[in-house]
Order: C-alpha cells, then sequence, then structure tokens
C-alpha cells in the first residue's frame, strides 16, 4: 500500500525537516524501514497481545519504492500577483499556494530533497511514498497531484480501472481533465473529484457524496453489490 503524511494549522508553521526527515518514522525513511506495530488491529481488545519481531517483519515486507513526492503550500505567488487577477476567498490572510516536489529515487538519496527541507516552513504540508499498483513508475504518476489550489494524494486502487478508464473520463469536466500528466487511477480519480467539487457557483454541499457516488456507478456492472 502507499503511505501518506499530512500536516495542516491554521497558523503554525512546521520546518519540512522537522516532519519529513528528522523523525525516527518519518514518512521519508518509511520507503523501506516501515513502522506498523499494529497493523492488524489498533483496538487493544482485539490485539492484546506483545506484536513479535517475526509479526512485524511479514506486514512490513513490501517496499515503497515507486515514488515520493511532497507539497507545500506557500503565499509567494500571491505576493507577487496584482491583487485584481488573485481569485476570491472567504479567508483572511495572504492566499496560499502549492508548490510540488516528486522523484522516483528514494528522497533522502537527494540533497535537493534535503535542502529544500532544512530551508522551508509551511501550514501545508503533504508527503507520499508510492507502492504502484497501475501506471508506470514516473514522476508524473508520483503523488500528490495539484488542480488548481488543491492537492490530492490517494493509497489504495480502482478495481477494474482498466475497463472504465474511458467511462470515467467522459465524466470529468474539461479543466479537471487538462490537469492530469499522468496514467495512475487515483490521478483519474481526483479529477473526478474535483469535477463534482468545482462544479457550480459557491460551495454546494454534498458534492464530495455525489463525486464518490458517480465513481460507485461506474464499477457498477463489475461489482452490482457496490452500488
Amino acid at each position: 500500500m502507499c503511505r501518506w503524511f499530512a500536516y495542516i494549522s491554521p497558523s503554525e508553521e512546521c520546518l519540512l525537516e522537522d516532519v519529513l526527515i528528522a523523525p525516527a518514522h518519518a514518512i521519508s525513511k518509511q520507503v523501506n524501514h516501515h513502522y506498523l506495530p499494529f497493523l492488524l488491529s489498533h483496538d487493544p481488545k482485539v490485539h492484546a497481545g506483545t506484536t513479535t519481531q517475526a509479526e512485524v517483519n511479514e506486514r512490513n515486507a513490501l517496499f515503497n519504492v515507486d515514488g515520493f513526492g511532497m507539497s507545500w503550500y506557500t503565499p509567494t505567488k500571491s505576493q507577487f500577483t496584482p491583487t485584481s487577477q488573485l481569485p476570491s476567498t472567504t479567508t483572511s490572510g495572504p492566499i496560499l499556494h502549492p508548490a510540488l516536489y516528486k522523484i522516483i529515487h528514494p528522497a533522502l538519496h537527494t540533497t535537493n530533497f534535503q535542502t529544500i527541507c532544512a530551508a522551508t516552513a509551511s501550514t501545508c504540508v503533504m508527503a507520499h511514498i508510492r507502492a504502484a499498483s497501475t501506471g508506470v513508475i514516473a514522476e508524473v504518476n508520483t503523488h500528490p497531484f495539484v488542480f488548481g489550489r488543491h492537492t490530492i494524494m490517494h493509497n489504495g486502487y480502482i478495481s477494474d480501472y482498466p475497463a472504465i478508464a474511458r467511462q470515467m473520463a467522459g465524466l470529468m469536466s474539461d479543466e479537471a481533465h487538462t490537469h492530469i500528466t499522468g496514467r495512475t487511477d487515483s490521478e483519474a480519480l481526483a479529477a473526478l473529484y474535483m469535477t463534482y467539487l468545482t462544479a457550480g457557483a459557491g460551495h454546494g454541499t454534498g458534492k464530495d457524496a455525489r463525486a464518490a457516488a458517480s465513481g460507485v456507478a461506474v464499477q457498477e456492472p463489475y461489482y452490482p453489490a457496490a452500488a
């Protein structure tokens, strides 16, 4: 499975190095050194015994070596954009936009990643290490995926995606579809979600639910029980 990390604060910035590199079980280290002591269950009533080293080794047999990506939000772009060209927002303060870094090699092996993390702080940070299910190993297929000011990352896969890919594409808006750069089921799902999230004016309710329902409807011929 893929693994991801997220840090979001309304006001307190974090240094990327402090959350992505320094911790003993930082996401950048989990590429080949996992930490899942209670993968079977987090409920002590279900898994009350001590986890043995053999159990830990078995659960962490698979590596996440198919790509690393991170996104952090920064006000830099809005500071250099004329006010008349900035998008409208209901929140106060600077408008944040995502910066993106992706690599198909273990991030800790690159000085670029370490330098960026040592000199960058943000109130919103996302990171993802990939264990590929569909799509080739390439930077464009590495999470997170950015759609305008929105960042999306995903763990899992869409069953029978090759069979429903064209139908899913037909449900996407032109704008969402043009943001797709890779060939993964996750990015297609993100584009479908963004189609419903941004449909119409304002902040309508239920858009995320409609996006999920649409995805289930596409799969219904293959999994009738899912509908």
